[in-house]
């Protein structure tokens, strides 16, 4: 006697769980395998859930069209999130399994092989669908809107560059082939980056004190250097682009004096640094001629407005005022740049007599303000070394140059003229040290003559 085939019954969901159903009784029926099938076919084809669709095919005996159907599943975005809210709940309540985790995959990517192929996949299927590189930024930006994931990512990047440093050249020469390639992503991420520092003065001082501390390490910072150096010699159009950008930010007065405030206290804390720049901006002008020029023509252009003239005036007298030591340094510095440059020098002065010229008010400006720090500043004592030097310069210069002494003399008559008074002063000083002159040399002439034993006639000391 055959025995009787034994029914399955399976309690099925009206409304299913994946569409928000409960197990409340009054939401369950008792169904065979087939009529629960034949149930989940009619709600595939009602509502189109691909949930009722891999049910139905699973309950038919399709397994296989079920399976692809449950991998098409998973790639929809609910379920990707569905399954990501998942995955962080369980090692939130999991610390061991996450580390777990982070440890085999560390171990999986220390393998440049292993490395390599998942960049290669991931660039095929970016390539393949460019919608998942979207999906990826838009997930990134709300990953960092919280600040302290933001800070850890930050962090966990840093030491990951520090830790490997191909890595990081790689990754700046892959980020500059494709900037160069799409100009607007780069221009793109260069006005986000702006947005986010402008909404996040913390996060850019905080990247500021980190560049320093950076550059505190005078290898670093020469690495960085020569790094700069190289791409804007490889790319001229950017260090034109950044020169356009530097100038229409420090157009900002406000951008303009932090940025010297910066810079002092850089050059504060490493004198050396101050020197080597000084330095570096001399060969790249001795290098660059054009450069000097353009330089000079809009430093003319700025100065030729009378207001920022005289503010830069002000400036450069206060500064000297309290830095007398600078002043010295710079006025010995202009002294042997004349003297090594004398053509310079003669198109210096005839570019200030043609200004002076066309300009007497500031002229006389000039004049008053030398009478002025003559009469305030202190005597300067020369040596006798010095005092000939300085006589033997200007009796050489007078003798090649005729027509300035002719000038100079002129000029001299004129002002004694209008000036009778400083003119006896200055008569009067002459004479005193003409006699102290002559009183000098009778001095040496009676010594040298005289026998050894024969007493020395005293000779008599103005005392005028």
């Amino acid at each position: 006697m055959k025995k009787k085939s034994k029914i399955v019954y399976h309690n099925h969901h009206i409304i299913p769980r994946h569409a928000g159903g409960t197990d409340d009784p009054s939401n369950l029926i008792r169904l065979t395998i087939p009529e629960h099938a034949e149930a989940h076919r009619v709600l595939f084809e009602q509502h189109g859930r691909l949930g009722d669709k891999m049910a139905w095919k699973m309950l038919s005996g399709k397994t296989d069209e079920g399976e692809l159907v449950r991998i098409e599943m998973a790639r929809t975005p609910e379920a990707r999130q569905k399954n990501s809210d998942t995955h962080k709940a369980f090692y939130a309540n999991n610390p061991e399994a996450r580390q777990k985790m982070s440890d085999r995959g560390k171990a999986f990517y220390a393998i440049p092989e292993n490395r390599q192929k998942q960049s290669d996949g991931v660039k095929s299927r970016i390539a393949a669908d460019p919608s998942i590189l979207q999906r990826m930024s838009a997930a990134q930006k709300a990953r960092c809107a919280d600040p302290k994931e933001r800070q850890k990512l930050a962090e966990r990047l840093s030491a990951y560059h520090v830790n490997n440093p191909d890595a990081y050249r790689r990754q700046g020469e892959a980020t500059t082939a494709r900037f160069a390639n799409d100009p607007e992503a780069g221009r793109k991420l260069g006005e986000s980056i702006k947005e986010f520092y402008v909404n996040n003065p913390d996060a850019r001082q905080k990247e500021t004190d980190a560049q320093i501390a950076r550059c505190a390490d005078p290898d670093v910072r020469q690495k960085m250097s020569k790094a700069q150096k190289k791409y804007f010699e490889d790319n001229p159009d950017a260090r034109q682009k950044v020169s356009e950008a530097n100038i229409v930010r420090f157009a900002d007065p406000k951008e303009r004096q932090k940025m010297r405030d910066a810079q002092k206290l850089s050059y504060a804390n490493n004198p050396d640094r101050a020197v080597k720049q000084g330095e570096s901006i001399k060969e790249f002008y001795v290098n660059n001629p054009d450069a000097r020029q353009k330089i000079s023509e809009r430093q003319k252009a700025r100065c030729a407005d009378p207001a920022v003239r005289q503010k830069m005036s002000k400036k450069m007298t206060a500064y000297h005022a309290n830095n007398p030591d600078m002043r010295l340094k710079n006025a010995e510095t202009m002294k042997a740049y004349y003297a090594d440059n004398p053509d310079r020098r003669r198109r210096q002065g005839e570019a200030t007599r043609a200004r002076y010229a066309n300009d007497p008010d500031a002229s006389e400006k000039w004049s008053a303000a030398v009478k002025k720090g003559w009469k305030t500043r202190p005597r300067q004592e020369y040596s006798d070394e010095k005092r000939k030097e300085m006589s033997d310069r200007g009796t050489a210069f007078y003798a090649n140059n005729p027509e300035a002494r002719r000038k100079a003399s002129e000029k001299a008559t004129a002002y004694y003229a209008n000036n009778p008074d400083h003119a006896k002063k200055i008569s009067d000083a002459s004479k005193r040290g003409w006699e102290k002159r002559r009183a000098r040399e009778a001095r040496e002439a009676n010594e040298d003559t005289l026998p050894f034993d024969q007493p020395r006639v005293p000779v008599k000391k103005n005392r005028g």
